[in-house]
């Protein structure tokens, strides 16, 4: 894409020629260029002209949804289009999906918190520096847990353990190959977990605490539904970690989450289990029994940086 200085595609310079400023654009199949220009926000007739092209791509294509690389609207803007798609999505089977793309410059959400009502999910990718941030910078700034609205990574796998303890996968693009999140999809299928409910560490009660001196370095996630349980495990370490994982199996009886008698047997540290399945590009298989010392590699290593566990509070313990 030309800079804007140079006044972005050929097209704009000789047709539309000045009082512009040229966005992105993008070259089709058939050789023609789809070229955009920056419009200005709070708000336009341009903003009118953009929800009648959703519409009518939702009429005459069927799309289920579109992602927003950034997003110049107000809040009235998404609110009309929420309400024009209703009528027209409201028999299909699955909804129209309304996600949102931008960089972690600057503090991300500021400029977007208000259009969260109408938006499904986050992709905060472009200066993100993943691999230096925090589990703090990663609650705050890439994930949307803060403001209710999942999120996925941009790039590769090489974070998707971390990204596993927010509920994230990254996103097959640009590459399935660079960016492969099929595998995982699979494995938390197969333990039942496609809408389950999510506890993290940064909640004032999580139902999963860390045990061990390097603790305050790997952070854990429990993922519940309709009798599965799983517990996702990362570090964020420069060294080997080694810790032990304890679980408050009676809230999570209280919570309707697992019945009386299974956690009370687990709470006596009779038979429960964790168990590993094996996913390809994330983790072999393994099990142990609840309370044994786990460990993890170095983060960056590319392999055993975190685990996905499912837990069996009446199994028998095995061995890796």
């Amino acid at each position: 894409m030309p800079s804007k200085s140079e006044g972005g595609h050929a097209w704009l310079q000789e047709h539309v020629r000045s009082n512009y400023s040229a966005a992105w654009h993008e070259r089709l199949a058939d050789g023609e260029v789809d070229a955009s220009v920056h419009t200005p926000a709070f708000t336009t007739r341009w903003d009118n002209y953009w929800l009648e092209g959703i519409l009518w791509l939702v009429r005459n294509v069927d799309i289920d949804g579109i992602y927003l690389d950034g997003a110049p609207y107000e809040r009235s803007v998404l609110r009309r289009l929420r309400a024009a798609l209703e009528p027209l999505t409201a028999q299909r089977a699955d909804p129209f999906l309304l996600d949102l793309h931008a960089s972690c410059y600057g503090n991300p959400h500021l400029p977007y918190a208000e259009l969260y009502p109408y938006i499904d999910s986050v992709w905060f990718g472009e200066q993100c520096d993943y691999a230096s941030y925090s589990p703090e910078q990663w609650l705050a700034e890439v994930s949307g847990i803060p403001f209710g609205v999942p999120g996925q990574v941009l790039g590769n796998n090489r974070e998707q353990w971390r990204a596993l303890v927010f509920g994230m996968t990254c996103r097959i693009y640009p590459d399935p190959h660079t960016c492969n999140p099929r595998p995982l999809w699979a494995a938390l299928d197969a333990l039942g977990l496609r809408s389950p409910r999510m506890v993290g560490w940064w909640e004032r009660e999580p139902l999963v605490d860390v045990l061990g001196p390097d603790a305050e370095r790997v952070r854990a996630t429990l993922f519940a539904s309709a009798g599965s349980i799983a517990i996702a495990v990362a570090s964020w370490s420069a060294s080997e970690v080694r810790f032990a994982l304890r679980v408050d199996w009676r809230r999570l009886a209280s919570l309707g989450l697992l019945s009386a008698a299974a956690a009370a047997a687990a709470a006596a540290d009779q038979h429960a289990q964790l168990v590993a399945p094996a996913i390809d590009g994330f983790q072999q298989a393994g099990s142990w029994a609840a309370t044994a010392w786990l460990s993890l590699q170095p983060r960056g290593s590319g392999t055993g940086e975190g685990l996905l566990l499912q837990v069996r509070p009446e199994g028998s313990a095995g061995k890796r």
